[in-house]
């Protein structure tokens, strides 16, 4: 999925360059914007920050989402929603990332707002009915009990009705989270230039998804990257959408606040990559051949249906139990 959704990214900025960019407005635009892009992706330390974890279904998400946005900005509506089907398809975090996408196609489609409702209720309501089966892939709701009831000692499972009435009754409890975990926002945002949460086509979808995880009581899903790998996919598409207005426009000073703003985004997650990407592999969970063995023996003389307490690094080999 890795590999793809770069593919996809790279390409969609390209066509972004192409579409809003000419050899008048920008000539070097059309080259530079979408080789900086590859530098920045690949000097993104959460992407490899999320190798450290086991799968986890953000990220076909991501790629269904990405999909999905850029088919809308073409615009074809109809392949948009189609990405919908396998979207939904990773659980409850699809429908998650369809109400984000609904979110934007409200904010862009002021003429065709019914594509973007229509999106936002099917992607709740699949969050509700996977709940209701027993198919969400986590527990996910129960990380923001503590905005519910204001005390995280006290274990509470909210709804999305409950939540929502909570962040509006009690805006102090979710704006100081957000205060204090101001840092981690920021490098979150690093890979994703920053000002993509600015556009219409990729700022709400990107707010939604990383106020998902900036909320959650532990701060690890904030540090995680897998969990903000969407965030980062659209939202760099979004900040390459911002500097190509900016730079078609007619106002010289605009196109070069442009410049300073697309060269400060290319060394700013240069120098960020540079910095954390040495120290991630140390923390790649790594079995030895004799390690290996013990493991192999283990699964051998016991039954299926074995109680197994395992630490994080060998708990894999068991987990299809």
């Amino acid at each position: 999925a890795g590999g793809s959704f770069e593919i996809v990214l790279i390409k969609w900025i390209d066509e972004i360059t192409r579409r809003q960019l000419t050899t008048k407005n920008a000539p070097l635009g059309l080259a530079i914007i979408p080789l900086s892009s590859v530098i920045v992706v690949c000097a993104n330390p959460w992407f490899y920050q999320a190798l450290f974890f086991d799968f986890h279904p953000e990220m076909f998400g991501a790629l269904f989402l990405l999909l999905a946005i850029k088919s809308a900005w073409n615009p074809r509506l109809p392949r948009a929603m189609a990405w919908a089907v396998p979207l939904l398809l990773c659980g409850d975090l699809g429908g998650l990332y369809l109400a984000a996408f609904g979110l934007t196609l409200l904010v862009v489609l002021t003429r065709k707002w019914w594509w973007g409702i229509g999106a936002i209720a099917i992607g709740l309501g699949w969050i509700r009915i996977a709940d209701v089966v027993g198919v969400s892939h986590n527990d996910w709701m129960a990380g923001y009990g503590y905005l519910q009831t204001g005390n995280p000692a006290i274990g509470a499972i909210p709804t999305l009705n409950t939540l929502t009435v909570a962040l509006v009754a009690h805006p102090h409890r979710w704006l100081q989270v957000v205060w204090d975990r101001r840092n981690l926002i920021y490098q979150n945002l690093i890979p994703a230039g920053v000002i993509g949460i600015f556009s219409t086509w990729t700022g709400p979808s990107a707010i939604l998804i990383l106020m998902t995880t900036v909320l959650m009581f532990s701060p690890v899903f904030l540090q995680s990257g897998f969990q903000d790998i969407a965030v980062y996919l659209v939202g760099l598409g979004g900040s390459v959408i911002v500097l190509c207005w900016m730079l078609s426009s007619n106002s010289r000073s605009l196109k070069v606040t442009a410049v300073i703003i697309g060269l400060g985004i290319v060394v700013q997650s240069t120098i960020y990559g540079i910095v954390q990407v040495p120290s991630i592999p140390s923390k790649w969970i790594t079995v030895s051949a004799s390690q290996s063995n013990v493991l192999q023996s283990a699964l051998e003389i016991t039954s299926p249906k074995t109680e197994v307490i395992a630490d994080w690094g060998v708990m894999g080999r068991f987990s299809e139990r």
